[in-house]
């Protein structure tokens, strides 16, 4: 009984390769069990887009992260492209890369005060006694010129953990500040901060510190190393806190102590107040590459028809 193959199959990898470039990556992916050959095309495609849309060219991420009763008051944040980094493994072979390897490619950010909230941080306030009396904490803005975002978790007696809220988008900005001709949503989760692991953090920076200063010479490395620099890390991280299951988004913070809270020396789980340095936003870059694809299609023309994201 003859055969015949299917005349695409005799096509140069050239001209093969141009006619899978033409799809998306949801229809691209299917693609990838028909064969072995086919497998290593798309797998190079796939690669080149991950590769280029890494550093989101045309777009940005911003990053929502706040109390659940702060969400008003909280501003979003710009998230800076830092580079890529490899999970739980090698960095991925550039010229023979593997498609089982290429969700271990992640995309790092630094979260960051937009520009035209540099000058008002705002707080989220608790009434709280200090060992030198009584202090109140406000939702206020204070002058600062640096723009390192910070996050604020206060711990009552007893309590576990706090929880805050994060929503990453991906936008292409409009004519003004704060509006946006595309927006997609990323995804929306919600990170547990538990005491352990704040006191666990604080004591590693401790650590840290001492070592810095004993060797001055590796104080820039100790502290202030980050994941895009190394270019590969764990995905079991206790620097992470991820914000689902799968690991597609994660953040990691320097943790510094607040003000001392008045409590008493009996207490297992007095109250504490700590300070969340935002270091990185790490996004699995297929999540990303999907998202800004989404984002293509859903484009919106320049008839005021901007989209506004703003905080009160």
């Amino acid at each position: 009984m003859a055969t015949t193959d299917s005349p695409i199959k005799n096509l140069p990898n050239e001209l093969l390769s141009n006619v899978l470039s033409e799809l998306s990556t949801k229809e691209l992916l299917p693609v990838v069990s028909v064969s072995h050959r086919f497998c290593s095309l798309a797998t190079r495609i796939l690669h080149r887009r991950l590769a280029t849309t890494a550093s989101l060219p045309g777009n940005e991420v911003i990053l929502e992260c706040y109390h659940p009763s702060a969400k008003i008051s909280t501003p979003y944040l710009a998230c800076r492209y830092l580079g890529t980094a490899s999970s739980d493994g090698p960095s991925i072979n550039e010229q023979n890369p593997s498609f089982v390897h290429l969700r271990k490619m992640y995309s790092c950010f630094r979260p960051v005060i937009m520009e035209e909230n540099r000058r008002r941080r705002f707080r989220y306030g608790w009434s709280v006694q200090t060992l030198a009396g009584s202090t109140q904490l406000q939702i206020a803005a204070e002058d600062i010129l640096d723009e390192t975002a910070h996050q604020e978790v206060y711990l009552d007696e007893g309590e576990r953990f706090s929880q805050l809220c994060t929503v990453t988008n991906v936008v292409t900005h409009g004519s003004r500040p704060g509006l946006f001709t595309r927006h997609v949503n990323i995804s929306e989760g919600v990170i547990r901060v538990f005491r352990h692991w704040l006191s666990s953090m604080m004591s590693r920076q401790s650590t840290l510190q001492s070592g810095a200063s004993s060797s001055s010479s590796s104080s820039s490395s100790a502290d202030g190393a980050t994941i895009a620099s190394s270019g590969t890390f764990s995905s079991n991280d206790s620097r992470i806190l991820w914000v689902d299951r799968t690991k597609d988004i994660g953040l990691r913070f320097k943790v510094t102590p607040g003000p001392e809270t008045r409590g008493t020396i009996f207490e297992d789980e007095p109250p504490v107040f700590y300070n969340l340095i935002y270091e990185e936003l790490i996004i699995r870059t297929s999540t990303l590459l999907l998202a800004v694809e989404e984002a293509a299609v859903k484009y919106v023309a320049h008839s005021g028809k901007d989209i506004i994201i703003a905080s009160i």
